[in-house]
């Protein structure tokens, strides 16, 4: 999913987009399951978290982040959302916007 986020003041307006990832995994005993209800990644049998943030604090977690806008700034720039939630659907995903590998 992503979502963007734009800063506006005297000196122009800056875009951000935050991303988070859901994780799922596929076991032969259970089928499709998100990584939080056991699915083990390749590395070592490590748990995944079920969301991923690309950055900024809490980028794993078991619940979908609460994503903060940053304060103002001191001239008078804002943040606010540009609107909601997304699906990204471009590049190598399928119709629900997932990726394999």
């Amino acid at each position: 999913s992503a979502l963007k986020h734009a800063s506006s003041g005297p000196l122009g307006s800056e875009v951000v987009e935050e991303e988070v990832f859901e994780n799922e995994a596929y076991s032969l005993t259970k089928g499709w399951c998100s990584a939080g209800a056991g699915a083990s990644g390749g590395t070592g049998g490590a748990a995944w978290q079920r969301y991923n943030r690309a950055r900024g604090p809490g980028a794993d977690s078991p619940a979908f982040p609460q994503v903060v806008l940053p304060p103002g700034e001191a001239d008078g720039a804002r943040w606010d959302w540009e609107g909601p939630w997304e699906v990204e659907r471009s590049g190598h995903v399928d119709g629900e916007g997932w990726a394999y590998g």
